[in-house]
C-alpha cells in the first residue's frame, strides 16, 4: 500500500491493473514499430506524429508514476531530515573513536619496528618484541593503500587520460583538438503531443 495524502490511500493492486492495462496499449504499437516503412515524406509525417504520440503516452504515464511517488518521496526526505543531525552525531562519535584507534595501532608499529632494529642491531632483549597488536572484539582493521599526486609534471604520460568535459568544450567553441576525430549523429527529438 503507498500512501498518497493524509486521508487518500493508493492500492497497489490498483495500480497495478493500470499499468497492466497500459502495457495492452504498448503492445499494439510495439508490433507495428518495428515494421514501420519510413520511405517518403508521408511516412516521415506520419512517423512524426506516431512519435510524438508515443513521446505523449512517456509523459502522461510519468506524471502519473510521480503523482504517485511524490507523497512517498516527500515522506522519505522528511524522515531522513529528522535523522539526519543524530545519525550524524553518531557518525561523528565512531571517527573519532576510529582516529584514536587508529593512532594507538600506529605507535605500536612503531614500537615494533625499533624492537626488530634494536635486536637486529644486537641490543635488545628477547621480551621487547613481544608487543601484540591491540585487539577488541567485533573489531577488525584493513590497511588501504592511499596516494596522492605531489608533483603533476612527474607523472607519466602513460598515468593520464583525456578530459572529456575539456573535449567537449573545446568542440562547442569551434576549436580542434589534435588526436581527436569528429563527426555529427542526427538524434530525432520529439515534442510530446
Amino acid at each position: 500500500m503507498y500512501a498518497r495524502g493524509m486521508n487518500e490511500q493508493i492500492q497497489i493492486a490498483s495500480v497495478q491493473q493500470e499499468t497492466t492495462a497500459e502495457m495492452s496499449a504498448v503492445a499494439q504499437i510495439r508490433k507495428m514499430a518495428p515494421n514501420l516503412v519510413v520511405a517518403s515524406h508521408e511516412d516521415y509525417e506520419f512517423a512524426g506524429e506516431l512519435l510524438r504520440k508515443v513521446q505523449g503516452e512517456v509523459k502522461r504515464l510519468e506524471d502519473r508514476r510521480t503523482q504517485i511517488t511524490r507523497p512517498i518521496n516527500e515522506g522519505l526526505r522528511s524522515i531522513n531530515e529528522l535523522f539526519r543531525p543524530v545519525r550524524g552525531a553518531w557518525e561523528g562519535i565512531a571517527e573519532t573513536l576510529k582516529s584514536k584507534m587508529t593512532a594507538y595501532r600506529a605507535v605500536i608499529e612503531e614500537q615494533q619496528r625499533a624492537a626488530m632494529a634494536a635486536e637486529a642491531g644486537g641490543t635488545a632483549a628477547a621480551k621487547d618484541m613481544v608487543l601484540a597488536q591491540p585487539a577488541a572484539t567485533g573489531v577488525s582493521t584493513r590497511r588501504t593503500l592511499c596516494w596522492k599526486i605531489t608533483d603533476e609534471d612527474a607523472v607519466g604520460r602513460h598515468w593520464c587520460s583525456p578530459d572529456p568535459k575539456k573535449i567537449q568544450a573545446a568542440l562547442d567553441a569551434g576549436q580542434r583538438v589534435t588526436g581527436v576525430e569528429i563527426w555529427f549523429e542526427d538524434r530525432i527529438v520529439a515534442r510530446a503531443k
